[in-house]
């Protein structure tokens, strides 16, 4: 691909002289297909448009390091088949890449274009948001930001896109953001060189949001060879960082002054020349949430991480492997919490350095029966299926790490306890007692006023004998976050080779939030207990309000049981919260209902503890209510928001993305 790339780039350039049209100063309306030479700066003017075509070609002239700067509406809108380029006509030639100013359009939007050959990045976000995206930005230089950079409040949305091959003399070889909150997800950043330091991703004063991304082969002269972050609070998740190096500290990650949470990453293969291989955390309360962190190299302290002046929660995290002065080394950390994880066999041993008090002592047994601390943390083999390859670091079946994670961990997708690492291991199901759930009249799609579908549960006793086990019904939230129970939890007993099922209807709210909804139904003990599960999904429109209807209700035909296991309305039996949107920007609508009048509490507060903001803090009566809870003020990252009850507590997770 990278071959075919560089011979249509050949192509274009070798004609470019021979057909191209010349283009200077201000772009209003619709350019292309075609090829146009670049003899002077361009710029699209507040107020007007411009529109490139996929076929595109922007050739930019001479050493004469011409630009292009947007303060109005920009569109490049390329194909898969036919994308769009940006490049110096000749390789001796300059420009300074794609600049899109405060005063520019937030609509801008780069598709499916080829970006190359900047010597001052190759897009520059200046208190912008434009959305790139299926982009390949790639050999540009900078000081700042050689593929990409953005600053002064800007917030660009960044998707499918390759960032490779870029340098700068400075720091954010990838992408350099300062003062800006990007939106990052499905990219590769590969092969780009920071002189100083970043190598692939740059946050400082930056609430980065980074999800799905592939950060691999970067490297730095002063640390962070994968991502470095500074006064910020990042959100990363689902990201692969692989074989990224720094002659200095944090290979991987490099955490300075920050509070960032990692969730469901690999951290593999890094090198630092100094401390902190996989993770190098100074000054810094980092929360590490199911990861794998194996195989990283420190040519002094922590292997894997090192926790230095820093308060550390780490949980579900398999650190293995690494070479270095400890897996994990701390030093000045006594208040790290680390719990539910697993190390093993690195370098100078799994903990070193001044460790917490307890931390690594084997005295006593977790639920599957191997040794581990009073934190439940494991000196065991995971038993990866392999060490490269598709299945890197996944589990085996024989894994310590299967459902050792931490039980108040959200379930694994295979409905069963957290395992511990980045990727769990799928297990079959060997519930006695399946349940089946059928919508009627599929698709389903209720009206933005709300409204009401049916259905049919079944439960079906499997084994031989009879059972007795809880049945309960949630739905999930555009967002992701769960409500409910909605239907139970109650109790039925099954004989042998039993099989129940009755037909249901279920009401949605109006006050409900437009989008796709996931109504679940489970067997087991309630809550944590799950032996099998099914689900399907409905969609809530948006719009205006007709007849309003105001909350949910299950009815319909009973299970005929002692338990009278289906009334013919869900009973509420404890107060329930639910935020919706989840993620949201910049409000979110709180809504909690009571089954009777309670002393209520509701309150939102930072990662740190901080409380932002109260909204309720008296006597309510029995019912649904709702606040809203504004954040235009706030960086993005995690909040959480708290509702006590009488002697009811529930806390769930915010995130703000800007």
């Amino acid at each position: 691909m990278a071959r075919a790339t560089g011979i249509i780039i050949i192509i274009i350039l070798l004609c470019g002289s021979l057909c191209a049209q010349e283009l200077s100063g201000p772009l209003s309306g619709t350019y292309g297909p075609g090829v146009y030479t670049i003899v002077g700066d361009l710029s699209v003017a507040a107020g007007d448009s411009a529109t490139l075509l996929a076929g595109t070609t922007f050739l930019f002239q001479g050493n004469n390091n011409f630009s292009l700067d947007i303060d109005g509406y920009f569109t490049a809108l390329g194909t898969e088949a036919d994308s769009i380029y940006f490049l110096p006509d000749e390789l001796a030639s300059t420009w300074t890449g794609i600049d899109f100013n405060g005063n520019s359009d937030h609509g801008c939007r780069l598709e499916y274009c080829y970006i190359s050959g900047s010597t001052a990045s190759g897009v520059d976000c200046f208190g912008s948001s434009p959305v790139i995206d299926h982009c390949s930005i790639v050999d540009n230089h900078a000081n700042f930001g050689g593929g990409l950079y953005a600053t002064s409040g800007a917030e660009p949305v960044i998707t499918n896109c390759l960032v490779s091959g870029n340098s700068t003399n400075v720091c954010g070889a990838g992408i350099w953001a300062s003062s800006a909150n990007p939106m990052i997800d499905n990219c590769i950043f590969d092969g780009n060189n920071a002189g100083n330091s970043a190598g692939g991703i740059y946050c400082y004063s930056a609430d980065a949001v980074i999800t799905n991304c592939i950060i691999t082969n970067n490297t730095s002269y002063a640390g962070a060879g994968g991502i470095f972050c500074r006064n910020v609070t990042p959100y990363i998740y689902n990201c692969i960082i692989t074989d990224n190096s720094t002659q200095t500290v944090g290979g991987g990650i490099n955490m300075n002054n920050t509070s960032p949470t990692v969730e469901r990453c690999l951290i593999a293969r890094n090198s630092a020349g100094i401390s902190g291989g996989g993770i190098e955390a100074y000054i810094s309360t980092p929360t590490i949430i199911n990861c794998t962190i194996a195989d990283n190299y420190a040519a002094e302290m922590g292997g894997g991480i090192e926790s230095f002046d820093s308060t550390p929660i780490i949980r579900n995290t398999i650190i293995s492997g690494n070479e270095g002065y400890g897996g994990l080394y701390f030093f000045n950390s006594q208040n790290a919490d680390v719990s539910y994880c697993d190390f093993y066999d690195n370098e100078a041993g799994n903990l070193a350095g001044t460790i917490p008090p307890g931390l690594g002592q084997m005295v006593m047994t977790n639920a599957n029966g191997d040794s581990c601390d009073l934190y439940y943390n494991m000196m065991e083999d995971p038993l990866f299926y392999s060490f490269s390859g598709d299945s890197a670091y996944y589990l085996t079946e024989d894994s310590p790490c299967i459902d050792a994670g931490d039980p108040a961990s959200p379930l694994d997708p295979d409905n069963t306890i957290a395992d511990i690492g980045m990727f769990y291991y799928p297990q079959e199901s060997t519930s006695p007692v399946a349940v089946t759930l059928n919508p009627y009249g599929a698709p389903i799609q209720i009206p933005a006023a709300g409204g009401s579908f049916d259905f049919n549960i079944a439960l079906d006793n499997t084994s031989g004998s009879s059972v007795t086990c809880d049945a309960w019904i949630m739905v999930t939230l555009p967002g992701g976050s769960q409500y409910g129970p909605l239907l139970g939890p109650v109790s039925v007993t099954l004989n042998a080779g039993m099989l129940i099922d009755r037909d249901r209807t279920q009401v949605v709210p109006a006050v409900s939030d437009p989008g796709e909804y996931i109504y679940q139904a489970f067997v087991g003990n309630y809550p944590d207990d799950i032996w099998d599960t099914d689900s399907f999904s409905f969609e809530k429109l948006d719009g205006l309000y007709g007849s309003v209807i105001n909350s949910w209700q299950n009815f319909g035909e009973e299970f005929t049981s002692a338990a009278d296991i289906y009334a013919s309305k869900a009973t509420l039996h404890r107060a329930q919260l639910m935020a919706y949107p989840n993620p949201f920007n910049p409000e979110t609508r709180l809504v909690f209902t009571l089954p009777e009048a309670e002393q209520v509490s509701l309150t939102v507060f930072d990662v740190s503890g901080r409380v932002v903001t109260t909204l309720y803090d008296g006597l309510y009566q029995a019912g649904t209510h709702e606040a809203t809870f504004g954040a235009s003020h706030l960086p993005s990252g995690i909040y959480f928001t708290k509702l006590s009850a009488g002697d009811f507590t529930q806390t769930q997770k915010l995130m703000l993305v800007k």
